[in-house]
């Protein structure tokens, strides 16, 4: 999915991940890019993700855009004043054809991925 992000009013704290691939890990470490974060989902399932987006944005400011596989698909808003936010997916969730809406919970240390 991409999605496009625009906050209407406010301001909102952004930090949005890209996965790390399997091919690119060896021994527990990452070739070419730092260890940040590791994920479970609600099916307990654990995949290594990196940092691609940790910012504010305040309104008013330009639209955001996170990419499938790159920009920070994965991601999460935190209100830091009363704010309104846009938040347009496309294409949209569709269970069938693979697009399932997920939840996550991140730690901070890859020793949690093993």
């Amino acid at each position: 999915m991409t999605v496009f992000s625009k906050v209407l009013y406010g301001s909102l704290h952004v930090k949005a991940y890209d996965w790390v691939e399997p091919a690119v890990l060896s021994k527990n470490k990452i070739i070419g890019a730092p260890l940040t974060r590791c994920f479970t989902f609600h099916t307990s399932t654990e995949r290594l993700a990196k940092f691609a987006v940790d910012k504010v944005l305040t309104a008013p400011c330009g639209t955001s855009v996170l990419y499938p596989n790159a920009g920070g698909n994965l991601h999460c808003f935190t209100a830091l004043t009363p704010c309104a936010v846009l938040d347009i997916l496309t294409p949209t969730y569709n269970e069938q054809a693979g697009r399932k809406c997920t939840y996550y919970h991140d730690y901070p240390d890859s020793t949690l991925c093993k």
